[in-house]
């Protein structure tokens, strides 16, 4: 007759994995503030780059509003391509960083919010992570979703 071995001691059990976030929960969501000034004031006060707080203005020339944040793509002799100075990339460092690995070295892009503080800045693999942080964390606008957000 087969019988069933003992259950394994709780030392030899590996431990319960934490489920993973999809989104960075290190800020608080902030509420949405549809006067520019104060927004910008704000902004300091949690010590933004002062490049990236003076491009509030223009990038939420019509108020403030999730579709403001959207890249849309221009034309280029060789097809469609993303207008890097637009949206929220107004918002987002980039640096290249050397990784190694079996093959040899290879460069790869790391990504960061630039109104979020040095100290806590942390990188992104892509750009495009980074607009749900920030419409929730600093513009108060809804991270997901097709809601359009506009200020009132």
């Amino acid at each position: 007759m087969d019988e069933d071995p003992p259950p394994l001691p709780l030392a030899a059990r590996p431990p319960p994995r934490k489920p993973r976030s999809k989104l960075r929960k290190t800020m608080d969501d902030v509420p949405l503030e549809p006067d520019i000034t104060k927004l910008q004031q704000r902004l300091r006060e949690e010590g933004g780059d002062e490049g990236a707080i003076a491009r509030v203005p223009i990038v939420f020339e019509n108020g403030v509003s999730k579709n403001a944040l959207k890249l849309r793509r221009r034309k280029t002799s060789g097809g469609k391509s993303i207008n890097f100075d637009q949206g929220y990339m107004n918002f987002v460092g980039r640096r290249q960083v050397k990784k190694e690995n079996e093959m040899g070295g290879y460069y790869e892009n790391e990504w960061w919010c630039r109104l979020c503080p040095r100290e806590d800045r942390k990188p992104y693999v892509a750009f495009k992570n980074l607009q749900p942080h920030l419409c929730s964390k600093h513009f108060g606008l809804p991270g997901r979703g097709k809601v359009s957000g506009v200020s009132p």
